[in-house]
């Protein structure tokens, strides 16, 4: 993708939908398992963000959680 930026204005024909599509809401008692994760952020000694972690751990850990598709009664996708 290459993005060339000019100087003059030009026309952007682009419009959000009105409505993004319907996906019907999973049922938290059809869960298999239920999982408790956190997503924190790290500050360094100046107390400015530093890093972010999920559930304690960096983003190029490996992953800890491996969901099944259709674990659900539902079959959620």
């Amino acid at each position: 993708m290459q993005f060339r930026v000019a100087p003059e204005a030009v026309a952007d024909p682009s419009a959000l939908p009105t409505a993004l599509r319907a996906i019907p809401p999973v049922v938290v008692t059809d869960a298999l398992r239920t999982r408790q994760l956190t997503l924190d952020e790290v500050d360094n000694v100046l107390g400015d963000p530093l890093i972010h972690v999920l559930d304690g751990k960096h983003w190029h850990d490996p992953v800890s959680e491996k969901p099944v598709l259709g674990t659900t009664k539902s079959g959620s996708c």
